[in-house]
């Protein structure tokens, strides 16, 4: 990949946490997720050790959507939590 390419992925839906780690040296800046309608929806940072990083998080029937925009890196990336089948993130790499 290379700076300015657009990245977008589905949200695995389990009763685990996903994430999503840049490589070394890659930056990207979260533009859009939608972790949506199920219930214990988690979206947040991770740094390899604390989920707590910057978490927001609620439990019932509803979804997270319309968030600023997040960057993220190899040390601090895309935590999330969803027991929902439609959920995504994208973004565009800028470094």
């Amino acid at each position: 990949m290379a700076i300015g390419d657009i990245v977008s992925g589905k949200i695995a839906n389990s009763s685990t946490w996903a994430y999503f780690q840049p490589a070394a040296a890659v930056e990207i800046m979260i533009t859009a997720v939608l972790v949506g309608l199920g219930t214990d929806q988690y979206l947040g940072m991770y740094d390899g050790t604390d989920k707590g990083t910057g978490r927001v998080g609620m439990s019932g029937n509803f979804s997270i959507s319309g968030m600023q925009k997040m960057g993220i890196t190899n040390t601090n990336y895309l935590a999330t939590y969803t027991t929902d089948t439609y959920s995504f993130y994208s973004g565009i790499q800028i470094k």
